[in-house]
């Protein structure tokens, strides 16, 4: 539930959860809806340099708003994004290279054959070598290269801020209808001991702004209903469930997330 604050200026941002707000327009339409960071992201890349933002937080249940006010510039300097996070402030990801990076033995070994629907790797069944699977990798961008059925996508590392790879991101180019159903743009893994520190989620945000270069206006992601913590790293980056699928072939239930990648534009008066 949201509202305009007639005083906040040109852009309020009013939250019932002090981690998680929505940007709206003057007349009250909802633009986005994200973590604090993520929108800010958004705001500069909008060129909605301009505007003055607010942050406002309720209890929930209680109606009481305006228990909290925090001013914001936008844009904000990079060095202020990254005082405000963690582990993940110097994280960036990297497209797979034919030069493996430090770490990704153990990240493919921890990987296996996969887990929470994100698959594993041809290495882990033998079929390929490291060198052999990196060189897929490079190769699955292009879709001369690719099989009749696969959509072209680009493997990312999501590197630490000693060049250690952490994770794994799999954004797909576009959508055939089998991934729009079940598969979606995006997904994404983190090594099991380095989870916690927020890797996640500044990885997804990196990501969706590869996506929108690619000229995709949302991104679909489709996650299993108990995987909490994937489903707050979609959430947190302004990700809204549209219904709950089953997959055919295994009776698997899943949620199916959309983001939108471009701020929607206000109804006509």
């Amino acid at each position: 539930m949201t509202r305009v604050d007639p005083r906040a200026g040109p852009v309020a941002m009013v939250a019932y959860d002090p981690a998680y707000v929505s940007l709206l327009h003057p007349r009250g339409e909802v633009l986005r809806s994200a973590g604090v960071m993520s929108l800010l992201d958004n705001a500069h890349e909008s060129r909605m340099a301009r505007w003055s933002v607010r942050v406002y937080t309720c209890r929930h249940g209680t109606g009481r708003r305006s228990v909290k006010q925090v001013d914001v510039s936008v844009p904000r300097s990079e060095s202020a994004h990254q005082s405000a996070l963690g582990h993940e402030a110097n994280m960036r990801i990297e497209p797979a290279s034919t030069n493996p990076p430090p770490g990704l033995r153990e990240l493919l070994a921890d990987l296996g054959g996969g887990e929470n629907g994100f698959g594993g790797t041809p290495v882990h069944t033998g079929e390929a070598t490291v060198d052999q699977y990196l060189q897929r990798c490079c190769d699955m961008p292009d879709p001369g290269k690719l099989r009749p059925g696969l959509v072209p996508q680009t493997v990312y590392w999501m590197l630490n801020s000693n060049g250690l790879v952490v994770g794994m991101v799999r954004v797909r180019h576009y959508l055939n209808d089998k991934l729009r159903v079940h598969g979606g743009h995006i997904g994404f893994f983190v090594r099991r001991d380095q989870r916690g520190k927020g890797y996640a989620k500044e990885a997804l945000r990196l990501a969706l702004i590869e996506l929108r270069k690619l000229g995709e206006k949302r991104a679909l992601l489709t996650v299993d209903p108990e995987n909490t913590p994937s489903i707050t790293v979609i959430e947190m980056n302004g990700g809204h469930v549209e219904d709950i699928g089953t997959d055919p072939d295994t009776g698997q239930q899943f949620r199916r997330y959309w983001i939108e990648l471009e701020p929607q534009q206000p109804s006509a008066a």
